[in-house]
């Protein structure tokens, strides 16, 4: 039949419009039935993602008991949209609310976010079917001689979405409950909206509408519902829309929007003119970021394959475990179809706070290969400026709480910003990008908000939303958008720092006040202790204290007229000579004096009931002392205790500076604004000066070590900056942790077992004894060759797991291999070692392990050595222990030895009190001698010139060069065990000045031969970096100008310099400024922040050796290397790696791009007086020992 304008009757109408209305009803009974069967799973989900036990209980227990709601909700449901589409008006259901910006603004703030939040679902759905819902609408309107738009279409996602809204109004549910039906209910409808929109043009085919339809807005075809999840905390205040909301506002709309922007600023601040871009907070510091983002990237890069490098393991079946992190061979997705993937994800997807399985870069290529209906790929670079970017934006966002309104702002911000990431770097490298202002000045903000992040103000709060609104909608078409938008949030942010600073003045006038009335406690109570510490007192002058006394003096010492402070220490002097019997000057009158004692009493509001019977026993024992008075003796008041806490936290008191308090379970920045000027008082604001706190060094100090505050000195930097420090410092955490701990188990591995063990011996002051065992299984490796690799990770967790209930925290369960555990106990004896040893041996001997209806008894051996940690080396106490476990697998299953051999330790210990007196003999008989080493460029056409690293030798008496042997016998002593002894004694500055002025000389001597070289790196000890001697000495003969500065290159190593930071820090800036450089040795060891290692302005950082050793057969620490690299390189440092022992480690280095290599395969140590001869074949010229 040929279709044309067909007329219809009204019964023609009245039928269309049953048979449509019918199939409405008839699809939401099968949405109803979908929702309700899918919102259990959806809850599940979100509980088990939760991230406590009460959240995920809750979460469970509404999904089991969901369908008992169901009947009320549906019925609600149905019920609204039955009347809906029964009615002729054409005007919009109230509880629909208004399109128009300007409306909005006026709703109640609760609704208005309510409204927004299902927004996102209604505004996808109509996205997704924008083309058959217009054509419905046209030809629909004809049936009932109406205008259909989607505010009014009565089978359109905005009226079935606010009616699912109005229907749940009444239950108790908070926020991420409803985010979660919200995005159920989604799903529901674009599962059946497809067949009930065909069904639909079946029945109305016949219409042909008078006008022509409206080509809708192009969008993606695939609809971008998120996945439900659960929201650790409730959602934002300021809710945000979907990106197709912002777009389909007409121009009258926006315009109404423009006008309001304009009325608040005129309301906020009428005069104000905007600030340059350097007054956003951008710090002097931010220069040295300018790659920061490419970094973040390469180190997010390099986490995900550490991560997949651990879990690989010796047996040849873990190989499988591993599975390489990369992006898909698909086609190449053009750079507008990766800017139009971003744009259609929601809001915040990219940059959430929960984990994802997938990285952002890995999402969207997800996203866009279903979009296309084939593979498509991301290159590498801008995956890698994706996944560092959304990592820099979510810990950003991090330091706001998720249900704060900030935090929705910055949420708002992720797609712009994305997408201006991948086309303009200078985002992060230009120090006043209007978008980097616009992130920075969002989070000044809070300034106007409370402690939660939520504004005071609505206007502002709505004025912000719309701000960043207008960013998300016209970035794509006006890149200018930035800077508008910043120059008018610099407008209105100058009023709320100018209230800001009004409340700290006015909060600090009221701590200042508080503090004179403190003050004058103190005085009054000095008073009394000079007077009455320590002495032997009649009790009734305890009590007329403790009736009020003491607050009357304490009144009087605020009296402005000093004859009556005067007169009232007076009054209580003349009535403690008197009943302590001593003589007084003048005449005396008990009345007078007992009548200015109680009107004293009086005035500071003493009971009369008391005030009497304590005024009558003060006459009979004024006038008739003898056997009336009864004496007690008032102790003295302690003397405030310095901890070194204390004394540490008292260096960092400067006013402004910030702290994080722990607050219900949240860290809140908090600044020092006062400071009584005894420095006993301290006064504290939060961000906006909206709420005080006020502590006293005691329990400023007790909250620092319950570890419930600490300071924060980043918190000044602008938002982006101190986000980019957190980054790199978690980044090497995070590194660190995963090469330290055993992916399967998630215990302390054999790398961190030394590392423990090497810090307990270098304490010089650790003499107690500790203990070590070795446990080993029979069967743990049956189990992974029979079983595989899960069941044998499984096996190992449930032993560690039985192990470390028996153990305090202290103590460390290590596993170095597939049967092996090492237990390690500080500050046990060996006969608490024994115990523990038993009781492990009780609960684990003939272990049962079941897998695959198989069943495995697991066997074990201990071997218990005791031993002092700073006697003896580690390689010998593991020697011990196995030895000792050899002798218990000899007796048996199921058995523990100790190791009795105590002669080894004994002659160590002895052996350190010798060198007590050794020490000064080898100095003066010429025993110490120099050696060195060179250091040279992996890339020998960097054009980099080697150097070389000077070391100690140590000569018997002068006569031959020996080796030494903690544990061997006093005559066999090495060079590298001679510095225990003396860090022991205290003597390491000593020796670094006996090294400093033989290498001074000798480049005197030598400057010819010596500028031709890269120079010298010359290592100095903790000790020295506090001694006044060393600093005093380098200054001299720094300031002879006759050294060449540029070469020479003091080592501290990365412990040294973080637990003396600010001595470290301090040492450096002098003699760094005379010109010499520092390196930071032992990297990867000492857990430095980034700010610390950005802030000691070392010139090169040399990499642990633990780390390089291993490097060519472990891809673990390979990729740590690889990062501690690139955390060198970023921080302007050239790197270095030590331990290169052969060519296929000096390989590895070039790979990966590290600048200089020390070691055997690259150079063996030689003496100093040698160094000529082999590098310029010159006569030796040996230095005259000092």
């Amino acid at each position: 039949m040929l279709r044309g304008v067909v007329k219809l009757d009204s019964n023609a109408k009245q039928v269309l419009r049953h048979k449509c209305n019918a199939l409405f009803l008839s699809f939401i009974d099968d949405v109803v039935d979908h929702f309700f069967a899918s919102v259990p799973a959806h809850l599940k989900e979100a509980g088990l993602q939760a991230d406590s036990l009460r959240e995920s209980s809750y979460f469970i227990k509404l999904a089991n008991d969901f369908d008992i709601l169901k009947p009320t909700i549906s019925k609600k449901f149905k019920a609204l949209l039955h009347e809906r589409i029964q009615s002729d008006s054409t005007e919009t259901p109230s509880f629909l609310g208004s399109s128009d910006t300007a409306v909005l603004e006026l709703v109640d703030e609760t609704e208005f976010d309510d409204w927004l939040k299902i927004a996102t679902v209604s505004e996808a759905l109509e996205a997704k079917y924008s083309q058959p819902m217009l054509d419905f609408e046209a030809r629909y309107g004809v049936v009932l001689n109406l205008t259909l738009d989607r505010n009014n279409n009565p089978f359109g996602p905005r009226l079935v979405c606010r009616s699912f809204q109005e229907a749940i109004k009444d239950e108790d549910f908070n926020n991420p409950i409803r985010a979660i039906l919200y995005t159920a209910l989604g799903h529901s409808l674009e599962q059946d909206y497809p067949g009930f929109l065909q069904h639909l043009a079946t029945i109305l085919e016949d219409i042909t509408p008078p006008l022509e339809v409206k080509k809708p807005t192009e969008r993606p075809a695939e609809l971008d519902l998120p996945k439900p999840m659960v929201q650790s905390r409730p959602e934002s205040r300021v809710a945000e829309s979907d990106a197709s909301y912002t777009t389909k506002r007409t121009e009258n709309s926006r315009s109404n929007a423009e006008s309001s922007f304009a009325q608040i600023l005129e309301l906020l601040d009428q005069e104000s003119s905007p600030l340059p871009a350097s007054a956003v907070g951008r710090s002097s510091q931010a220069s040295a970021i300018d790659n920061s983002i490419r970094v973040l990237s390469r180190l997010t890069a390099v986490l995900n394959n550490t991560r997949q490098t651990l879990l690989s393991r010796e047996e040849p079946a873990a190989n499988t475990r591993a599975r390489p992190v990369g992006y898909s061979t698909g086609q190449t997705a053009p750079m507008d179809e990766i800017l139009a993937g971003i744009e259609s994800m929601s809001a915040g997807h990219l940059t959430r706070s929960q984990p994802a399985a997938q990285s952002p870069a890995e999402q969207l290529q997800a996203y866009l290969s279903v979009n296309a209906g084939q593979a498509r790929s991301i290159p590498a670079h801008q995956a890698e400026v994706l996944n560092g970017a959304a990592r820099l934006f979510t810990r950003a966002r991090s330091e706001h709480d998720e249900a704060s309104d900030i935090d929705s702002l910055l949420k708002r911000l992720e797609r712009p910003l994305l997408k201006l990431m991948l086309k303009d770097l200078d985002f992060l490298m230009s120090d006043a990008h209007p978008a980097r202002d616009v992130v920075n000045l969002i989070d000044q903000f809070a300034m106007a908000a409370d402690s939660k992040g939520r504004f005071f103000d609505a206007k502002l709060r709505r004025f912000l939303a719309l701000q960043v609104d207008l960013v998300d909608r016209e970035f794509s078409k006006n890149p200018d958008v930035f800077s508008q938008v910043r120059d008018k949030l610099q407008k209105v942010i100058q009023p709320i720092r100018k209230a800001r600073r009004n409340r700290v003045f006015r909060t600090q006038q009221r701590y200042e006040s508080q503090n004179v009335l403190r003050n004058a406690r103190e005085r009054v109570d000095a008073f009394l202790e000079t007077r009455l510490g320590g002495e032997r007192i009649p009790v009734l002058i305890v009590r007329l204290l403790e009736l009020g006394w003491r607050q009357y003096l304490v009144l009087m010492q605020l009296h402005t007229d000093a004859e009556k402070r005067k007169h009232a220490i007076s009054v209580f002097d003349l009535m403690l000579k008197r009943l302590m019997q001593e003589p007084v000057s003048g005449t005396f009158s008990a009345m007078e004096l007992a009548e200015d004692i109680t009107q004293g009493l009086i005035s500071v509001g003493a009971d009369a009931h008391e005030i009497k019977p304590l005024r009558l026993s003060l006459l009979a024992a004024l006038t008739q002392p003898e056997g009336l008075v009864e004496y007690v003796e008032v102790p003295r008041r302690s003397v405030p205790d310095l901890s070194e806490t204390k004394l540490a936290i008292t260096k960092h008191l400067d006013i402004g500076h910030w702290w994080l308090f722990l607050k219900d379970e949240r860290w809140v920045p908090m600044q020092l604004i006062w400071q009584a000027r005894s420095g006993g008082l301290l006064g504290f604001v939060d961000r906006s000066a909206s709420e005080q706190q006020s502590l006293t060094l005691d329990e400023l100090s007790e909250r620092v070590a319950q570890e419930t505050a600490r300071e924060n000195e980043k918190q000044s930097l602008p938002l982006l900056e101190r986000s980019e420090y957190a980054l790199f410092d978690e980044s090497y955490r995070d590194l660190i942790h995963q090469a330290l701990h055993d992916p399967a188990t998630g215990l302390a591995n054999r790398k961190a077992l030394f590392r423990r063990m090497n810090a307990a011996a270098a304490d010089a002051s650790a003499l107690g004894h500790s203990c070590l065992c070795q446990i080993e299984f029979d069967q743990t490796r049956v189990v992974y060759s029979n079983c595989g690799m899960d069941a044998g990770d499984r096996l190992l967790k449930d032993l560690a797991s039985k192990i470390e209930d028996l153990l305090l925290p202290s103590q460390q369960v290590s596993v170095v291999n597939s049967d092996t555990f090492i237990l390690l106990l500080p500050d046990v004896v060996e006969a608490q070692g024994r115990e523990i040893a038993m009781q492990i041996v009780a609960r684990l001997a003939d272990y049962r392990f079941e897998h695959d209806r198989e069943i495995y008894s697991i066997g074990l051996n201990i071997g218990l050595v005791e031993y002092t940690p700073s006697l003896m080396s580690v390689d010998a106490v593991l020697r011990q222990a196995d030895s000792a476990c050899l002798a218990a697998k000899s007796e048996g299953r199921n058995r523990y030895r100790v190791y009795e051999s105590y002669d080894a330790q004994l002659q160590a210990q002895e052996a350190l009190k010798e060198w007590a007196g050794r020490i000064d003999r080898i100095i003066e008989s010429n025993g110490l001698y120099l050696r060195c080493q060179k250091v040279a460029p992996v890339d020998e056409t960097a054009g980099l010139l080697p150097y070389y690293e000077v070391l100690l030798g140590i000569r018997d008496h002068g006569a031959h060069v020996v080796s030494f042997s903690t544990e061997a016998k006093v005559e066999n002593i090495q060079p590298a065990d001679f510095f225990p002894a003396v860090e022991r004694w205290k003597r390491s500055h000593e020796i670094d000045l006996w090294v400093l002025a033989q290498v001074f000389d000798w480049i005197r001597q030598n400057r010819q031969y010596f500028d031709q070289i890269g120079g010298f790196a010359i290592n100095l000890s903790a000790q020295s970096l506090s001694n006044a001697a060393v600093l005093e000495y380098l200054r001299q003969q720094l300031s002879n100008h006759d050294l060449p500065m540029n070469k020479i290159t003091f080592e501290i190593t990365e412990t040294a310099a973080i637990d003396s930071y600010a001595k470290a820090r301090e040492f450096m800036a002098q003699v760094g400024s005379f010109g010499c450089q520092f390196s930071l040795d032992d990297f990867g060891t000492g857990f430095a922040s980034y700010s610390h290692l950005k802030n000691l302005k070392a010139h090169s950082l040399k990499i642990d050796g633990s780390f390089v050793k291993d490097i060519v057969d472990n891809p673990a620490d390979y990729a740590m290397v690889k990062s501690m690299n690139e955390i060198g390189h970023f921080l302007g440092m050239k790197t270095v790696a030590e331990f290169v022992e052969s060519p296929a480690i000096l390989e590895k280095l070039k790979e990966i791009g590290v600048d200089y290599a020390q070691g055997y395969a690259v150079h063996k140590p030689i003496p100093v007086t040698e160094l000529l001869k082999e590098e310029f074949n010159a006569p030796i010229q040996p230095v005259d020992p000092i």
